[in-house]
């Protein structure tokens, strides 16, 4: 099971104040948040239609068009970009947080560890990754590891998690596996 994932995310207010929904296709996700999924295509049109004409190369982690770009849909508002990687363990995460055209943070991240794990009922024992075929799921419940970069950037945002559920599952991101799965929602 893995997650790929690119896109932009603002809070709705922001975006009905400067440039409206139509002009972009967003996709409403809950507690008042918009992502702007980003295609491959997307990604390579607006490298080439840029001032500078960059190549559609990805060695710049975060060119200045696509910080124009989400200054534009802001309009200074908080804005996020988040490019996230995950296929049954390890995760890598590049995100970039903005406000008023200036950049709050930015980073490239990678757990080593899944940020989950298993626990017992009956026990609180920690179960490990070779006994979790063998385990009895309706005997687990899920704990949450540490916080990550994408934690971190939707606390930004005030999103709030119930439960065991992190931000990422609190917006419904885990509903589609790929970006453009998004696309058309």
């Amino acid at each position: 099971m893995g997650y790929e994932l690119r896109a932009i995310f603002v809070r709705s207010t922001d975006v009905d104040r400067v440039c409206g929904r139509e002009a972009y296709s967003f996709v409403d996700l809950p507690q008042g948040m918009l992502m702007l999924p980003i295609l491959e295509q997307d990604w390579d049109e607006r490298a080439l239609s840029s001032e500078n004409r960059h190549s559609p190369d990805k060695s710049q982690q975060f060119p200045g068009w696509l910080k124009s770009w989400m200054q534009s849909i802001s309009g200074g508002g908080l804005v996020a970009y988040a490019d996230i990687s995950c296929h049954g363990g390890p995760c890598c995460r590049d995100i970039l947080c903005m406000k008023n055209g200036e950049t709050l943070w930015e980073c490239s991240e990678e757990d080593r560890e899944p940020g989950y794990r298993l626990v017992r009922k009956a026990n609180i024992r920690l179960i490990t990754q070779k006994l979790l075929p063998f385990l009895d799921q309706s005997e687990c419940y899920t704990v949450k590891g540490p916080p990550t970069a994408l934690d971190n950037l939707f606390a930004e945002f005030g999103i709030e998690c119930e439960g065991n559920w992190d931000a990422f599952e609190a917006l419904g991101l885990d509903q589609h596996r790929d970006t453009e799965d998004w696309v058309g929602q």
